[in-house]
């Protein structure tokens, strides 16, 4: 999916955009736009957004076992956050992998190519905040 939104030009927060506005926005948990990827075992739901063109975006990744974010690694052309909200994940960054747990942060610059994965028998959930690059 994110190289879809990268061939189009927009971020995977854009496929979620609504109608921009210039106040806060709330998302409530029963709200959230969501997009389920069956080949990976992932889904994704949007949290939040600045709808004033902003490419700051949000979202929850759920990895189910045997999960992934892809099955490549593959670079972001944003500036990544992510944290490990529940579970255990395996973060494969420029060909190395990272065993993160609950509770566990990282940054990843834009560029450097990454791929998520859960080897568990558990749910994984990552908080995933991200700013494209201008």
């Amino acid at each position: 999916m994110e190289k879809i939104a990268n061939a189009l030009g927009v971020t995977l927060g854009q496929f979620f955009r609504v109608a921009e506005s210039p106040k806060a926005n709330v998302v409530r948990s029963t709200d959230r736009l969501h997009l389920a990827l069956e080949w990976s075992r992932a889904d994704l739901e949007a949290l939040a957004f600045l709808g004033d063109g902003s490419q700051f975006q949000a979202v929850l990744v759920s990895i189910k076992p045997g999960g992934l974010s892809g099955k490549h690694s593959s670079p972001s052309k944003n500036h990544e956050f992510a944290f490990i909200y529940e579970g255990q994940t395996i973060l494969t960054l420029q060909e190395s992998d990272i065993p993160l747990q609950r509770g566990d942060s990282v940054t990843i610059p834009a560029g450097l190519e990454r791929r998520w994965r859960n080897e568990s028998d558990q749910i994984t959930q990552i908080l995933l905040v991200s700013v494209t690059v201008s």
